[in-house]
């Protein structure tokens, strides 16, 4: 056991994870703590929804990564989280550190199906784990979660981009019933860039940047900067406040067919097949700008703890950061609480 501790001491040098991780406080097997310290857990085992959906729609390995090192920030006492989507990886991952989980989906067979996906399923069992059919926005009406709260949220998935802003005030008056008084919400989620930012952008300069770019390989990243040019047009030109995410596939095939665009057809197809879901399960999503969506949260009876991004790029994952949220209730002083013990970069973001 001392040699597998050894390991992952080493290792957190090389891994995106806060240095402040509690390993002492985890209550690993061997096994668990030598995959943690690969990151063998998070590269090997595929999520299921990761088989159908990509980036931005799903976490990545390094927003994984980001997830992993909040919920190990956690102190050994407080155990009980809830994710809010059907992410199998995370749920590993508080499994392995003695945590009871609550997952609530819109669809409980799939959360049950998904523990196959999971690489310490023999973990799980009633007493640690609760799957629940029921939406964010209706917790407090379901008989398992009305009176239940919690030391950390999870919504990982874009949840509340998906919600019309008319919803929003709901969505986080549920997230702050069920959120204990010194508990954290981590929140991913979608903001679009200023407007100024696409004012003299097309479409075929922004293919032409990402084929000469470092990005040219990703096409997660050349979907996002097409994605939020769309949103661009449609808010500024349309009077839209929203976008289709299927809108940039028929962008992409329409320039193609076309031929505006210079691809082979490995290439779009490529492109296409990394999205293909959205053909069926068209997603429209709901984003207001970064400033914007701070002043909201911070109205919202939060305070910002930290923000982080995934692989700890501010080019690829610009737009989707990870917030991490505490109650304002927990404030002691007119200060928020430490989220960690230690030396720690993460300062609350004013």
């Amino acid at each position: 056991m001392a040699s597998a501790y050894r390991l992952i001491s080493n290792a957190i040098a090389f891994t995106s994870v806060p240095a402040v991780i509690y390993f002492s406080n985890a209550r690993f097997n061997v096994q668990a703590a030598i995959d943690f310290a690969s990151n063998r857990n998070i590269d090997n085992v595929a999520s299921a929804s990761s088989k159908t959906l990509s980036y931005p729609f799903v976490p990545d390995r390094s927003e994984i990564r980001k997830f992993v090192g909040f919920l190990d920030m956690l102190p050994d006492h407080k155990k009980d989280i809830l994710i809010l989507g059907n992410e199998p990886k995370l749920r590993d991952d508080a499994f392995l550190r003695s945590k009871k989980v609550t997952c609530a989906d819109t669809d409980v067979s799939k959360l049950r199906e998904s523990r196959n996906e999971m690489r310490y399923k023999n973990l799980v069992s009633d007493d640690n784990e609760k799957l629940v059919e029921c939406e964010a926005l209706h917790m407090s009406e379901h008989p398992l979660l009305r009176d239940q709260q919690y030391d950390m949220i999870f919504s990982f998935d874009l949840q509340l981009n998906r919600l019309p802003f008319t919803q929003w005030e709901q969505y986080f008056d549920e997230i702050l019933a069920h959120l204990k008084d010194d508990g954290f919400f981590v929140l991913k989620m979608m903001h679009k860039p200023l407007d100024h930012a696409f004012e003299d952008q097309t479409a075929e300069r922004i293919v032409d940047d990402w084929q000469y770019s470092k990005h040219r390989n990703d096409v997660e990243y050349l979907f996002m900067e097409l994605l939020m040019y769309l949103y661009h047009v449609n808010v500024t030109e349309n009077d839209t406040p929203y976008v289709r995410c299927s809108d940039v596939l028929k962008l992409v095939e329409d320039r193609c067919v076309d031929r505006e665009w210079d691809w082979t057809e490995n290439q779009k197809e490529t492109f296409l097949n990394a999205f293909k879901r959205l053909r069926e399960h068209d997603l429209t999503l709901y984003c207001n700008e970064e400033d914007v969506v701070r002043s909201y949260l911070s109205n919202s009876k939060f305070y910002f703890q930290q923000v982080a991004y995934g692989n700890d790029n501010g080019s690829k994952y610009k737009y989707t950061p990870i917030f991490v949220l505490g109650k304002q209730t927990d404030r002691v002083g007119g200060q928020p609480r430490l989220f960690a013990f230690g030396d720690n970069n993460s300062h609350p973001l004013e």
